[in-house]
C-alpha cells in the first residue's frame, strides 16, 4: 500500500489521442480495473467529436481532459500533457492500448530504484490475439524497446515511464514530428546523447489493438521508417520545444 501511495504521488500518465472513442473508453476502463490512483491527462488532439462526452462514467479515475482546438500531432500533445504535470515521473501510453494490472507498478518500482542516470524504462507491447498483423508484431517485438548489444537504444511511448526532469532538460518531444512515427526514438536518442541510460522491464505489459489490414500495417511502418530516419537527421540540430506551458 505504501508503494501504491508513492506511485500515485509521483506519476502522471499522459495519453495523446485523436479519434478511436471506443478504444479510448476501453483503455480508461483497463486503467480503472488496474486501480489507477495517479493523475491521468488525456490530450484530445482536436478529434471532430469529443472523445468522452461524459467521462464521469469512469469512476475513481483522476482524469483531466485537455482538448486542442487544432490538430498538432502526438509529440506536441505529449508536451502539453508534460507541461501540465508536476510529478517526478511521466508515463506514456496510447488510446489503442489496454494496460495490465501491474503495468505501471512494475515501471515505477524499476525506475524509482534505478540509478539517477537511468532516464526511463519501457515494457512489453503484446497484441490482443485477434489478427495476424498483431501476432506478427508481437513475434518480432516491433513495439518493444529496441535493444542493441545489451543497450536499450529507444523506448516506445505505447509503454514507458520517464523522469520528468530528464524530459525537460532535453527539451521535450520534437514537435516537428507532427504525425505518429519517430518522435519517441528521437527523444530517446537525445536522452542517450545527454548521457542518460534507458532500461527494459519485460514484466510491464500492455496490450495493443492492431488493425487487421496488411496495407495499413505497411503504410504505418513506412511512416515509422521515415520518422526514424528523420530522428537520426535532426540530432545534430537543436530545437526549442518547451513543455512548460
Amino acid at each position: 500500500m505504501d508503494h501504491l501511495k508513492t506511485l500515485n504521488e509521483e506519476v502522471t500518465l499522459v495519453i495523446p489521442a485523436h479519434g478511436r472513442p471506443e478504444m479510448t473508453h476501453r483503455l480508461l476502463e483497463s486503467l480503472r480495473k488496474a486501480g489507477a490512483g495517479y493523475q491521468i491527462i488525456l490530450v484530445d488532439d482536436a478529434t471532430p467529436e469529443p472523445l468522452l462526452d461524459d467521462p464521469k462514467h469512469i469512476q475513481g479515475l483522476r482524469l483531466c481532459i485537455l482538448r486542442n482546438s487544432t490538430r498538432v500531432g502526438p509529440a506536441a500533445s505529449r508536451n502539453i500533457g508534460i507541461g501540465s504535470a508536476t510529478t517526478r515521473f511521466v508515463a506514456f501510453t496510447d488510446n489503442d492500448v489496454e494496460v495490465s494490472a501491474e503495468w505501471l507498478v512494475r515501471l515505477h518500482q524499476h525506475l524509482a530504484e534505478a540509478p539517477k542516470d537511468v532516464a526511463g524504462v519501457g515494457g512489453r507491447v503484446l497484441d490482443d490475439g485477434s489478427n495476424l498483423v498483431g501476432r506478427y508484431s508481437t513475434r518480432f517485438h516491433l513495439l518493444d524497446p529496441h535493444v542493441h548489444q545489451g543497450r536499450v537504444m529507444y523506448l516506445v511511448t505505447a509503454n514507458c515511464l520517464i523522469r520528468r526532469d530528464c524530459i525537460l532538460k532535453v527539451g521535450g518531444f520534437n514537435e516537428s514530428f507532427d504525425t505518429p512515427g519517430g518522435e519517441d526514438p528521437e527523444l530517446s536518442f537525445r536522452l542517450l546523447k545527454a548521457g542518460y541510460r534507458l532500461e527494459f522491464n519485460r514484466e510491464a505489459v500492455v496490450v495493443h489493438h492492431y488493425e487487421s489490414s496488411w496495407l495499413k500495417f505497411f503504410r504505418l511502418f513506412q511512416r515509422y521508417g521515415r520518422g526514424c530516419r528523420k530522428a537520426m537527421n535532426v540530432l545534430a540540430f537543436p530545437h526549442k520545444n518547451s513543455p512548460e506551458h
